[in-house]
This record gives C-alpha cells, sequence and structure tokens, in this order.
C-alpha cells in the first residue's frame, strides 16, 4: 500500500505543479545518496538516460519538496546530448525501467508530475502508483528507437517473472539475473523459475534472434487466460497479451491451453509450474530463438483434462459424505433387523428404537441429496 507520507508528498506536488504553472519532478530517495551506484552501473540504461536521471535529480533537493521538470526542450539544450529525440527516448528508457514513474493526473490538471526513485519499483509498486504502467512497456517495444525495443523486451520478461512473487519482485533480475536454469529442463522444485532465454542482451548493432517487433496479425476477438488456473491479476494478464504479440494470432490460444495443461499436470508433482507468466515468457522467447513452437498438442486435452479433475476432486470432497452414508446405511439395516427380530417374537419395538431410525433415515437421505447421481447409481455406493 502507499503510505500516507508519500500521499502527503505527492499533493504538495500537486500543490507545487499548479500555483507555479510547471510540471514538478519528485525525489523520493534519500537526500544522503544523491546519484544511486545502482543507476550507474544499470548496463540497460544508456548513458542519455542516466545522465537525465541526474538532471531530473537536480531539480528536486529534497523528498520534502517539489521542483521543476524540465521540459525535453530544455534537457537538450541544457544537457547537449543530441536531439529531441534522443531526450524522449531516455525518459523512456526511464520509464519502463521504473527508475522513473509519471503519475497520472486528473484531466483538468494539465501539468505532469515525475516521481524519481533511488532503486528501480518493483513491478507490483509501478502498478499501483501507474496502473497503466503495463501499457508503457508495450509501447516501447513498439519504439522507433532498437535500443528501447530490445530494452522494453527484457523488462517485459523480467517483470512477467517477477510479477508473481514479492521475493522475486525486484530488478536484481533484470541487473543481475542474466543467467539461470532452463524451467523445461529443470527438475528442481527452487522458485526462480528463469530462463536464459528471459535475459538475453541484445548488443547496439544487432537484433534480437527472431522478429524484434510484435506481430502486427489481428488476433483473437478475446483471449483465455485461463483466470482460475493462472490466477493472474488484470495487469498480469496485459503483460501476457504483450508478450504474446511476438507470436502469429492462430497459436496464441493453443500456447495458453498448452501452458494450463501444464500448470495442471505438474501441480501434485515434484516441479510445478509456480510462475506462470515467467513459464510463458520462456515459451514465446523459444519460438523467438528457435522458430518452432513449444506445443505438444496436450492442449487439445484441455477440456478433457480439466473435466478428469474436476470429477478427481469432486470425488474427494465427496469421500467423507459416502462415508458417512455407508455408516448410516449399516445403521438403518441394523434398526430394520432389530425390529424385524422384536416382530418374530410378538414385541412391538418402542418408541426410543423407532425414532431412531426416523432420524438415522432422514439424516441418510439429507445425505444421499448432496451426491450427484453417477455411474455407481442414484447415489452411489451403498
Amino acid at each position: 500500500m502507499i503510505r500516507d507520507d508519500f500521499r502527503r508528498l505527492l499533493q504538495a506536488a500537486q500543490t507545487f505543479s499548479r500555483d507555479n504553472d510547471s510540471d514538478a519532478v519528485l525525489f523520493l530517495g534519500h537526500p544522503a545518496d544523491p546519484i544511486p551506484r545502482a543507476l550507474i552501473v544499470d548496463k540497460d540504461l544508456s548513458l542519455a538516460a542516466r545522465i537525465v536521471w541526474c538532471f531530473f535529480r537536480q531539480q528536486s533537493d529534497s523528498p520534502d519538496a517539489a521542483g521543476t521538470a524540465p521540459n525535453y526542450d530544455t534537457i537538450q539544450r541544457e544537457l547537449s546530448i543530441g536531439g529531441r529525440g534522443t531526450v524522449a527516448a531516455a525518459v523512456h528508457e526511464l520509464r519502463v525501467t521504473r527508475w522513473i514513474t509519471l503519475m497520472p493526473q486528473p484531466a483538468h490538471h494539465r501539468r505532469h508530475i515525475y516521481l524519481l526513485h533511488n532503486t528501480p519499483l518493483s513491478f507490483n509498486d509501478a502498478v499501483e502508483l501507474d496502473p497503466d504502467y503495463p501499457n508503457r512497456i508495450a509501447e516501447a517495444i513498439k519504439s522507433p528507437s532498437r535500443s528501447v525495443r530490445n530494452l522494453a523486451q527484457r523488462v517485459l520478461d523480467g517483470a512477467m517473472v517477477a510479477a508473481h512473487s514479492n521475493d522475486m519482485n525486484n530488478e536484481l533480475f533484470r541487473l543481475a539475473g542474466y543467467g539461470a536454469q532452463d524451467p523445461v529442463t529443470d527438475g528442481s522444485s527452487d522458485d526462480s523459475m528463469l530462463s536464459f532465454f528471459m535475459f538475453q542482451r541484445s548488443g547496439s548493432d544487432s537484433e534480437p534472434s527472431g522478429d524484434p517487433m510484435p506481430s502486427e496479425d489481428p488476433g483473437p476477438v478475446e483471449l483465455n487466460l485461463h483466470s482460475d488456473i493462472f490466477l493472474l491479476s488484470p495487469a498480469m494478464e496485459n503483460l501476457a497479451r504483450i508478450k504474446l504479440n511476438f507470436v502469429p494470432a492462430k497459436y496464441r490460444q493453443p500456447m495458453l491451453d498448452e501452458l494450463a495443461v501444464r500448470i495442471l499436470e505438474r501441480k501434485t508433482g515434484d516441479n510445478p509450474v509456480k510462475h506462470p507468466l515467467g513459464y510463458l515468457s520462456w515459451m514465446v522467447n523459444q519460438y523467438r530463438e528457435t522458430g518452432e513452437l513449444p506445443l505438444t498438442g496436450r492442449g487439445d486435452r484441455l477440456p478433457e483434462i480439466i473435466a478428469q479433475l474436476t470429477r478427481a476432486s469432486r470425488a474427494q470432497d465427496e469421500k467423507p459424505i459416502r462415508d458417512e452414508i455407508a455408516r448410516l446405511t449399516a445403521d438403518v439395516q441394523h434398526f430394520h433387523r432389530t425390529i424385524s427380530r422384536l416382530e418374530s417374537h410378538g414385541h412391538a419395538p418402542d418408541e426410543a428404537l423407532i425414532e431412531s431410525l426416523d432420524s438415522t433415515e432422514q439424516r441418510l437421505n439429507e445425505l444421499k441429496s448432496l451426491i450427484p447421481e453417477g455411474a455407481n447409481g442414484p447415489h452411489g455406493p451403498h
């Protein structure tokens, strides 16, 4: 959750922006560390992006007060780092890597508020501040700047891996996680569900393998992201759709169905799929790397597998009820034998015995009504 002190700072920045009729920049780091070391060594950022962050930082001397945010023309003139496009690309890099957050503002508020961070935000925090953040990644993937596109593809993969778990949800996966195990061949149950395909670096002189831009093929009207299996938030589903754009439209749903089957089949095994988004990222990157779709055809059996699991789950849930039905059935039979024996000797059963029989039969019928009719008879085995 966003802390109350952050809300106070944001409100102060909004007031500053309105009173001064200017954009505002608000630094949310520690004032004793004006230039974060992580920024300097972040190899995913261009030199222009690092310099732009530092220039923004100069405008806000304290986390307690907003400063005036320079516009692109001012940045270009003061820093002499190329044209306006270079500045725009640098800011886009910082936003995609979550060093900067551009806060969404009310419609009547004409100016922007930039939030600077002395360490990149986690994916979940970025979405909390800017619910439209996944679309920033999608925009960057289609950027005219090749370096921004390549960066956005890596950030997308990192976000897809990190989004599921707070333990993984930090920028270390982008800065240092460039060697990891293949989730398909790895037999361990370790949480580091990464693949070396996820974090391939592309040199400035070459594009990544495969089509560097998302496919422009029209996709299905609506993809089924199997929400009851993947358990994705809306923001995570957005990441999945962005990544699937790299796959021809006709294969997107089969890939999702294949992943759903793998999740279900591994659910009770030693190597479950703990991070569906990260696994989907690996599958798409496999296709982009090799040109071959990681499909086995098992996705076609998804309805059948779901039905089997549903039956098995229902049987497991019904077992205590069936056991109780069997016990009560035996009691009813015992009561009837007792009554028959008494009547054969000319004795009428007492009221207590009749009441016990009636209450037992009533409870038995209530339990039978909870079991659907099936192959084992109207109410299962007796």
